[in-house]
């Protein structure tokens, strides 16, 4: 129950103080006394309504409304703080036209527990939809209507996201209709990936085959190279054996010409010119052979080192070939070894 009501600075009232019991049921006064502020008073702290800070008086710069209800005390203040208190305890802020839960819960009042001087008598001048309401709000029903309102909105939003979800449908199975060449070019395409794959590995296999190619080549050219040394090495044997019996001559020239030498000594005065001249010649000839002989020496000793290039080359030459031996197919032509 009500038990006192405080206004301070509300419109008309700047002090004004009203106890209330069970048996007080009318407020009388003159014209413009306030009448209708209390009650305003009232509604403002019970339901935040209204709003802003017109109702605050023109002299003044806070409001402030004090209720003792059950025991319980309730300010609210607006001005240069606009809260609600309960018992003195911590300020409760409010939002719009929302009152804190703890004071809604208290008071348990709305907007249809006030009327005013010049409004029509309770609910008579309503039509029957406003009446509905008004009852609705009092127990709930209206929650009824909220949620009906709430299903219809859901079942129009459903119906919505189905049409534009059949349209999607529609556009995508065209779509798959359109691109239906897809697939067909994916086949294509697999086996354009398959071509370039068989392509790589002919390309590295033929890279591989002028590799080993270019390598025979080489050893072919080892091997004339090879043939024309031996042919070489024929030939430097025939030297050999020439610059043999060539020293053989040489000694026995060496032998003369000692004998000649002792007896041009004893002979010499004896001995006619055109002799003389013979001995000497014979004496360059000499001297030729010897230089012969150590050409024929250097180039003995280059075939000697041909010939062992020539063993290393055929070497290198078996192994090559046993290679290729381990090869089924030909690496140049496919044919079968």
């Amino acid at each position: 129950m009500i038990e006192k009501l405080s206004i301070h600075n509300f419109q008309i009232h700047k002090n004004f103080h009203l106890h209330l019991d069970p048996l007080l049921t009318t407020i009388i006064g003159p014209t413009d006394s306030g009448k209708s502020a209390v009650v305003r008073a009232l509604r403002w702290l019970a339901t935040n309504k209204p709003r802003g800070t017109n109702f605050i008086n023109h002299e003044e710069h806070e409001a402030r409304v004090r209720l003792v209800i059950d025991g319980y005390k309730i300010i609210r203040k607006q001005g240069n703080e606009n809260i609600y208190k309960l018992n003195d305890e911590q300020a409760l802020y409010s939002f719009g036209t929302t009152v804190p839960d703890k004071i809604e819960k208290l008071l348990n009042l709305g907007q249809v527990n006030f009327q005013y001087q010049h409004d029509s008598p309770f609910w008579f001048m309503k039509t029957a939809g406003e009446v509905s309401r008004e009852l609705n709000q009092i127990i709930n029903l209206d929650l009824i209507d909220k949620s009906l309102a709430y299903l219809k909105s859901l079942v129009q939003t459903i119906k919505s996201v189905v049409t534009f979800t059949k349209k999607r449908l529609t556009d995508i199975r065209k779509r798959r209709y359109d691109l239906s060449w897809v697939e067909e070019s994916n086949k294509e395409f697999q086996e354009i990936e398959k071509t370039n794959s068989e392509i790589k590995e002919r390309e590295l296999t033929y890279q591989q085959i002028k590799e080993i190619t270019e390598s025979i080549e080489k050893q072919e050219d080892i091997v004339k190279e090879g043939k024309r040394i031996l042919v070489d090495a024929k030939e430097l044997n025939s030297l050999t054996d020439k610059i043999e019996s060539i020293n053989e001559e040489e000694v026995k020239i060496k032998e003369i010409l000692e004998e000649l030498k002792e007896q041009t000594k004893l002979a010499e005065k004896q001995i006619p010119k055109d002799e003389a001249r013979a001995i000497e010649v014979l004496a360059e000839k000499l001297n030729k052979i010897s230089l012969q002989k150590e050409n024929l020496g250097v180039i003995l000793k280059e075939s000697k080192a041909l010939e062992e290039f020539i063993c290393q080359t055929n070497s290198t030459i078996a192994q090559q070939n046993a290679e290729l031996k381990k090869q089924k197919h030909c690496p140049v032509c496919g044919n079968p070894i």
